[in-house]
């Protein structure tokens, strides 16, 4: 009789439960098995007394197990043959290992999720110690084609279902069919990384005008992944360095013409895909600016502060270069990273003088290109000039309302305690020729003024010879008619006691009559 064989469970224990009565038929030969019964024993003795008879299905506890046979007589029980030796093995055959490989990644290179793939090296993977030549390994595209043995694939293979498929791989020890395994892996089409065509990267030149100048690549990086952070990028100088991942460019990165165009290798961290793209690199010249004389103000009530329109530096910082910008800002930083633009009017908010810096930028570069100048704001005081001039009153001799005046008479007034010397004092008939810049009209004969009318109104200028501010006032000059005499007529007295033509006279009782 034949030993009985099965396969091990996913175990491997190398125990399994067989059906003894499987040998039965093949114990009795061509004894009628209705007049005999055959029972299992684990030893000679149990078989010899037909104790400790062995049930179907029996779980073996040795590899192999020695089964030992009695066939008795249905009739006669005493009638009996043992076997004293093993009559048969159970034998559990180990099942065949499959060790699961990694999934196989391609690179979709036609964006169609269909490759060739080549697993042929995946058998000495698969087998791991087993000897190749007492196993087989062969591939399916189904588990049950695996289970069957049929429909087997070969290397290399295309895949059927895009993007990823499941590969199902039988390994079998020769001579045991039944006793295999199956695992599986993945035939994965990973696509590129998708890149975004960047815009130029344009950059300011150096202090050297020569169209090269280091820059900083890498602020490309978040416009070419699109802010992936599974992507790596890198820089190259030609697209065979970019293709084969070598010789990356330096950061920063001096170009070495004007426009140049590098080339981008951008990679998927997760699957090592990758994808090209280029870059085109442009130096542009700063904008040209002019440092413009300082912006002044004429401080009317002196306390330092004032107001400017920034704005009317614009022409002359650009010297009305067109495509530009001009931004102004408290501090050199803010206008080198352009923020905190300051709105015009601007007041100042350091006492007297105070430097803002002019950002002159072209609107036609993308980049940071800029030009920055100092723009000096100085607060001038101004001349004082009293708001409550007396007016000029002068009395005329001749009651025609009309005198030579001498202006000149008011200059104390006007000036207080401040230096004649430090100022330009001017009459006008107008108050717009006196505020005018420069002022129009003066009244030229200061000393010998002739009034047009009475009272006449003037306007005075006062001109800071340091500065140029002016302050202006007005006075009237008036000139008042003499009283009117009426002469009176005679007062006469009576001689008093004394005849001697004199006596005491009230004078005052003529005012009235005089007035």
């Amino acid at each position: 009789v034949l030993d009985l064989f099965l396969c091990d469970d996913l175990s491997n224990d190398g125990f399994e439960s067989f059906d003894l009565e499987e040998q039965t038929l093949d114990i009795l030969g061509a004894q009628d098995p209705t007049l005999h019964t055959v029972s299992y024993h684990l030893t000679a003795d149990d078989a010899l007394t037909g104790a400790s008879a062995l049930t179907s299905p029996y779980t073996s506890i040795a590899n192999p197990q020695p089964i030992f046979v009695r066939v008795e007589s249905v009739s006669d029980s005493d009638c009996f043959t043992a076997s004293a030796t093993p009559h048969f093995n159970l034998i559990v055959d180990p099942r065949a290992t499959a060790i699961t490989p990694p999934d196989l990644s391609v690179c979709d290179e036609d964006t169609d999720g269909v490759s060739t793939f080549d697993f042929s090296s995946y058998d000495a993977i698969v087998l791991g110690t087993q000897d190749p030549a007492n196993f087989t390994v062969s591939y399916y595209e189904t588990q049950a084609a695996a289970d069957a043995a049929t429909g087997a694939i070969v290397a290399p293979y295309t895949n059927i279902v895009a993007d990823q498929q499941t590969i199902f791989v039988r390994v079998e020890e020769a001579g045991f069919p039944n006793c295999y395994t199956t695992t599986t892996f993945d035939l994965v089409v990973n696509p590129l990384p998708l890149a975004v065509v960047p815009t130029p990267l344009e950059v300011c030149d150096d202090g050297t005008p020569d169209g090269s100048t280091a820059m900083d690549l890498s602020i490309k990086d978040a416009e070419i992944t699109g802010g992936n952070t599974n992507y790596t990028v890198s820089y190259h100088l030609t697209q065979l360095d970019a293709d084969l991942d070598q010789s990356p460019l330096p950061l920063p990165y001096t170009n070495i013409s004007n426009p140049q165009t590098i080339f981008v290798r951008l990679q998927d961290v997760n699957t090592g895909c990758s994808a090209t793209t280029t870059l085109d690199l442009a130096v542009a010249q700063a904008a040209a600016a002019t440092t413009p004389d300082p912006l002044t103000y004429c401080d009317a009530d002196n306390d330092g502060y004032g107001t400017f329109m920034l704005t009317d530096l614009d022409a002359i910082i650009t010297a009305g270069t067109a495509g530009v910008t001009v931004t102004y800002h408290e501090t050199a930083s803010d206008a080198d990273n352009s923020v905190n633009a300051l709105s015009s009017p601007y007041s100042n908010i350091v006492i007297d003088n105070q430097t803002l810096f002019a950002r002159v930028e072209s609107a036609t570069v993308a980049t940071d290109c800029a030009t920055v100048v100092p723009v000096d704001l100085v607060v001038y005081p101004t001349p004082v000039v009293p708001t409550d001039l007396e007016d000029y009153t002068l009395c005329d001799v001749d009651y025609d309302g009309s005198l030579l005046v001498d202006l000149t008479a008011m200059d104390t007034t006007i000036y207080g305690t401040q230096d004649p010397t430090d100022f330009i004092l001017t009459y006008h008939f107008t108050q717009s020729d006196a505020e005018s810049i420069p002022a129009l009209n003066p009244i030229l004969n200061v000393t010998s003024f002739n009034n047009t009318a009475n009272p006449q109104t003037l306007w005075v200028r006062l001109e800071s010879v340091a500065n140029g501010c002016v302050t202006t006032g007005t006075f009237d000059v008036v000139v008042n008619l003499p009283p009117v005499l009426v002469s009176p007529t005679p007062l006469a007295l009576c001689d008093d006691g004394v005849a001697d033509q004199q006596t005491v006279f009230d004078l005052t009782v003529k005012d009235t009559e005089i007035t």
